[in-house]
């Protein structure tokens, strides 16, 4: 890469696997609760048979909206800044140039290592919080995020 050039547009969709891991473990959870109630009566009332069916219609539900808000979630870098883009059913766009960046930092929780993601916090001085937080990219993908960002930033000085 020459010097003082700025590096193309890049995107990066986040990886649903943090949710994907939430909802398994939310649906577990209530089931075993469902079934230990179930337990507790002689018969099982009615209603809660069809509770697993309600429980699998839902959990199936948000696995959906999980992949398809993860579809829909786009973090492009290059040109003047950062761009989100997200939404399901409404689209929704915000940005951050890279002059307005102070700082960039990556950082990954426990259910992050987990599910081998991490997370970008993006600080900019107008802001008393992170201005953006980019959630779900898979750790190689945040790593080369925060790394195009500071190239971009320090190529913007120059």
């Amino acid at each position: 890469m020459e010097t003082g050039k700025k590096p193309e547009r890049r995107s990066f969709n986040p990886s649903p696997r943090y949710a994907y891991l939430s909802l398994v473990v939310g649906f577990a959870a209530a089931a075993l609760i469902t079934f230990c109630i179930s337990g507790l009566f002689a018969q099982s009332p009615p209603l809660l048979d069809y509770a697993y069916l309600a429980y699998a219609l839902f959990f199936l539900l948000g696995i959906f909206l999980v992949y398809a808000g993860a579809k829909r979630t786009v973090y492009e870098v290059g040109g003047d800044g950062i761009k989100e883009t997200k939404g399901i059913f409404f689209r929704r766009s915000r940005a951050v140039s890279f002059g307005d960046i102070n700082n960039v930092r990556l950082e990954r929780s426990i259910g992050d290592k987990i599910a081998g993601l991490g997370r970008v916090y993006v600080d900019t001085p107008e802001d008393l919080g992170y201005e953006m937080v980019v959630k779900g990219l898979t750790v190689k993908d945040a790593n080369e995020f925060a790394y195009l960002i500071e190239i971009n930033m320090e190529a913007g000085k120059k």
